[in-house]
């Protein structure tokens, strides 16, 4: 199925809207991005989709500085640019806030401020992951730890 990436989602999946206008939520793109897919998941209101080709990608889209974007999950947007995902962001705030949280654009417009950020793009990320684990019958978390490599 091809689809234009509308939007971000809050995860690593790029949103799209099938024919049907059902929401597909796409692995593997960017907003802005025109692609190729195959449905992964087909669910009552939405679908589930990864990419099998970019046909256009998005004038946001970077190649990142590290090579696991997309597999580790400790930088799922990487492929977007900075300006771009900081937008991204800003948008997936605003649109929780209404849809959620029922505030009024104008609330919503007074609550958020401009997201702050590090001077390096690639500085903030980092990731933690606790994994639940029985040893000798007492649980213990195994924690796993990744941040980029500096180029």
């Amino acid at each position: 199925m091809k689809l234009t990436i509308e939007s971000m989602t809050y995860g690593a999946d790029g949103l799209a809207h099938a024919d049907n206008g059902k929401a597909v939520f796409v692995q593997g793109a960017v907003a802005g991005d025109t692609v190729e897919t195959e449905i992964v998941q087909d669910g009552k209101s939405f679908m589930r989709a990864r990419t099998t080709e970019i046909l256009e990608p998005s004038p946001d889209r970077i190649q990142p500085p590290c090579p696991f974007v997309g597999i580790c999950g400790g930088c799922s947007w990487g492929n977007l640019s900075r300006t771009a995902q900081l937008a991204a962001k800003e948008q997936n705030l605003r649109s929780t806030l209404e849809r959620i949280g029922k505030f009024t654009p104008e609330q919503v417009n007074d609550l958020v401020q401009p997201i702050r950020h590090t001077k390096d793009d690639w500085g903030y990320r980092n990731k933690i992951e606790l994994e639940p684990t029985v040893v000798n019958g007492r649980v213990r978390l195994a924690c796993t730890v990744s941040t980029p490599a500096k180029s």
